[in-house]
């Protein structure tokens, strides 16, 4: 089913993206508030960027900007790239879904300096 216009300004349309590992496993998400029976958590930051770069809308661009840059350098874009990588590995876009990374690596995050080497390198093949 194809997103119609009334939809996509409504924000009824979700992405799913498969992680690498369950989000339920520790470390792997993030503690928001804890009730008497309910838990909320969110994704950790990584495997967020990374769900927002696979759908790659220019607010999910601004979304993983904001993100990085609220952690204060706190964010190993390293780790973040090869995270990413493998993730996209696992579609039948890669090429297309690894470009998202490059852009957001070199044209949203240089202003920042805080660009990796290692993370703009992209597999062959």
């Amino acid at each position: 089913m194809s997103p119609t216009k009334e939809s996509t300004v409504l924000g009824n349309l979700i992405h799913t993206t498969e992680l690498l590992e369950s989000p339920l496993i520790e470390g792997n998400h993030a503690l928001v508030r804890e009730y008497s029976r309910i838990y909320l958590g969110v994704l950790n930051d990584y495997d967020l960027i990374t769900s927002k770069l696979l759908r790659g809308t220019l607010v999910d661009f601004d979304d993983c900007r904001a993100l990085a840059e609220g952690r204060h350098g706190d964010l190993d874009l390293d780790r973040l790239a090869e995270r990413f990588k493998e993730t996209a590995s696992r579609s039948a876009g890669e090429g297309r879904l690894l470009k998202n990374l490059e852009i957001f690596l070199t044209e949203l995050l240089a202003p920042l300096k805080r660009v990796p080497k290692t993370a703009l390198v992209v597999p062959c093949g």
